[in-house]
């Protein structure tokens, strides 16, 4: 649990493993049609955001968390969620607080290259339309 004093120091959107005690006191949240289970691991500034329905039968027990995934900064996203907690006594109050969203492997997957061929079509297909009406007013006008 030491080791994450140091998280400062790691450039957000990073993929790393981690270990730790999950709270017992869990949130849940749903987006995009998705649920997700939301818990601070103890003696930690690391909030876990992991895709699924919370477990019913871990409810209102600690256990161990093994995970990986993208870990960056809490933003404004996460401003509720680590509010609730600090006022349970399970987040610091003051200071950066991280967030690990679980099995989101950074520059993997097919996202990236979908939203890169989104905009190259989005740029290709108004310059194409351009040019085809530019060539087509040259042909007439001779």
């Amino acid at each position: 649990m030491g080791a994450y004093q140091a998280l400062e120091s790691i450039p957000d959107g990073t993929y790393a493993r981690i270990e730790g005690i999950a709270s017992p006191r869990r949130g849940s949240y749903s987006r995009f049609l998705t649920r997700h289970e939301v818990f601070p691991l103890i003696a930690s500034r690391l909030i876990v955001d992991r895709r699924g329905a919370p477990d019913e039968s871990l409810r209102g027990y600690a256990f161990p968390y093994e995970g990986e995934g993208r870990l960056s900064r809490a933003g404004s996203r996460y401003e509720g969620v680590r509010d609730q907690f600090a006022q349970l006594g399970e987040l610091p109050r003051g200071g950066d607080v991280w967030v690990l969203e679980d099995g989101v492997i950074p520059r993997r997957g097919w996202r990236i290259p979908l939203e890169a061929l989104f905009w190259l079509l989005l740029v290709i297909g108004p310059l194409a339309v351009a040019l085809s009406r530019a060539s087509r007013g040259r042909r007439q006008a001779a």
